[in-house]
């Protein structure tokens, strides 16, 4: 029991790490392509690497391996998406409304297993999802009212600010959203294709397809000369970023999955918003803290109803 709880404090460690370092290179100036790229490519390795080759290499059923592999090329694609926006918002918004944000984004799993898979949940968990749907609201940034054309000489200022904040705001949204159905696509293969394949095969053909998408981009664009730094801060996002998965398996092998996934979320919030406010001086207006607290209190009561 104790060596779960030691699981689960490592894969919320490992997200706050990512968060960090995805701060890094935005604060870098550098590619966040490149920098994903690199670390897909070192998450795929390692996930091929400890993964066992026997099952798929075995498995007869053509026509049954269409589902997961699609599944897999899906999850594939929301993963580079969902890091991309999450950089991009963590410059904007700030690490702790990032990451709570992505948090609250376990909504959409647990809707889903609820109305798709026939789940119950108890009337303590559906009120703090309200409370979490609530916390999204107040975590995004505030809009002023736009001033009249030809009235305020600073107009132009002012229009700039608002299409900031729209933008923060629409990063948030879509970064719950990716996650969510990222979350989802686990759930599908961990509910009904775990038998096809392995954990940390399915995670690498997730990681491979990533870095593919990466690699295309970066052709695309043009720009495929990496600099030392990225590959550096590649490397480091990429080794956590396997190891949250695994401890967070390795955590749910000896929990239950309620307290498991509620906990780390809940670590990771306050990691990130610490890590963001002490470190990189986020600021956060009073609303967004409200929000903050908001998900931690959602969160803990998620726990002890569970």
């Amino acid at each position: 029991m104790m060596t779960g709880w030691v699981f689960v404090v490592l894969s919320s460690v490992s997200s706050v790490l990512i968060a960090h370092f995805l701060k890094m290179t935005e604060y870098a100036g550098l590619n966040t392509i490149r920098v994903l790229t690199v670390n897909y490519a070192i998450a795929s390795l390692v996930a091929f690497g400890t993964a066992d080759w026997r099952d798929p290499l075995s498995y007869s059923g053509a026509t049954d391996l269409v589902m997961p592999l699609l599944i897999m090329l899906i999850a594939g694609l929301l993963f580079i998406g969902n890091f991309f926006l999450f950089s991009r918002s963590v410059a904007r918004n700030g690490m702790g409304i990032s990451v709570s944000s992505m948090r609250l984004s376990l909504l959409i799993p647990v809707l889903i297993s609820v109305f798709w898979y026939g789940e119950w949940l108890t009337s303590w968990q559906w009120f703090s999802m309200i409370l979490l749907f609530a916390a999204l609201y107040m975590m995004l940034p505030e809009r002023r009212a736009e001033p009249a054309k030809n009235v305020d000489p600073g107009y132009q200022n002012e229009q700039g600010i608002s299409r900031a904040r729209n933008r923060g705001a629409w990063l948030l949204i879509l970064l719950f959203l990716g996650n969510g159905l990222a979350d989802t696509s686990l759930k599908i293969y961990e509910t009904s294709y775990s038998s096809v394949f392995g954990k940390e095969f399915f995670m690498g053909g997730i990681f491979l397809t990533a870095l593919l998408t990466g690699v295309l981009v970066l052709i695309r664009s043009g720009s495929f000369r990496f600099e030392k730094a990225e590959i550096r801060l590649g490397i480091f996002i990429g080794i956590p970023n396997l190891y949250a998965s695994i401890f967070l398996i390795q955590a749910l092998e000896q929990l239950p999955g309620a307290l498991v996934y509620s906990t780390i979320n809940l670590l990771i919030v306050l990691g990130a918003t610490v890590l963001g406010v002490r470190r990189w001086g986020d600021r956060v207006t009073a609303r967004q803290w409200a929000g903050i607290t908001l998900t931690l209190v959602a969160i803990v009561l998620s726990v002890v109803s569970g």
